[in-house]
C-alpha cells in the first residue's frame, strides 16, 4: 500500500528561504528534495519522516542561512508554524543557534578567542576548535533539554595558568548560553 506523504513543510521552508535570500533560485529535484541556489552556492533541502513528523535535512556548506540571519526564523517556524524538525549540517536548529551563541560569548569574554572550525556536528552535540591567542583547544557543546553543557579539551602540554583562564571563561560562556536559551 502506497503512503501519501505531505511535503508542505518543505515547500514552506523553501518559500521562506527564497524570499529571504535575494536573487536566489529554486530547483525542485523531486517531491521531497529541493536546491536553493545563491550565486555559485547552494542549500540542499530534503524532507524525510520520523513517524508522522517531518524532518527537514538542510545542507548549507557555506553557512548562507547564518550569514542571512535566518536561524531564528527557522527556529520560529519549527516551534510555531510547522510540525517538523530541522537539521542543518547535521545539527538541530537550536543547537546550531547555540553554537553561534557560544562563539559570540567567547568573543565577548575576550577578543583573544578565535573560532577555527567545527570538528564534529551530530544532532544536539558539536565539537569545535577554538584558539586562545596561539593556544588551540576543543570546545564540546551538548544541548540537553534543560541545559547546555560546555566542556574543553586541551593539549596536555598547555600551561596550567592558560588552561585555568580558558576553563573559567568557558564557565562564563556556559552560564551565559544557559541564561539566554534555557532560563525558565
Amino acid at each position: 500500500m502506497a503512503e501519501d506523504k505531505d511535503y508542505q513543510v518543505l515547500e514552506l521552508l523553501v518559500s521562506v528561504l527564497k524570499e529571504s535570500i535575494a536573487d536566489s533560485k529554486v530547483e525542485k529535484e523531486s517531491e521531497n528534495s529541493s536546491i536553493l541556489k545563491d550565486g555559485n552556492d547552494v542549500i540542499r533541502l530534503k524532507q524525510e519522516f520520523d513517524g508522522e513528523t517531518a524532518v527537514i535535512l538542510i545542507t548549507d556548506k557555506k553557512n548562507i542561512i547564518y550569514s542571512e540571519d535566518l536561524l531564528e526564523t527557522l527556529l520560529r517556524i519549527e516551534k510555531n508554524e510547522a510540525p517538523a524538525s530541522f537539521v542543518i549540517n547535521d545539527l538541530t536548529v537550536q543547537t546550531e543557534v547555540i553554537l553561534y551563541a557560544v562563539r559570540d560569548f567567547f568573543d565577548a569574554v575576550s577578543s583573544s578567542y578565535e573560532y577555527v572550525g567545527a570538528l564534529e556536528r551530530v544532532g544536539h552535540k558539536a565539537k569545535v576548535r577554538m584558539k586562545f591567542g596561539d593556544h588551540p583547544f576543543d570546545a564540546i557543546i551538548f544541548n540537553e533539554s534543560s541545559k547546555v553543557s560546555l566542556s574543553t579539551v586541551f593539549n596536555p602540554a598547555l600551561a596550567e595558568s592558560i588552561r585555568a583562564t580558558i576553563e573559567a571563561d568557558a564557565q562564563k560562556v556556559q552560564d551565559g548560553v544557559n541564561k539566554q536559551f534555557k532560563a525558565k
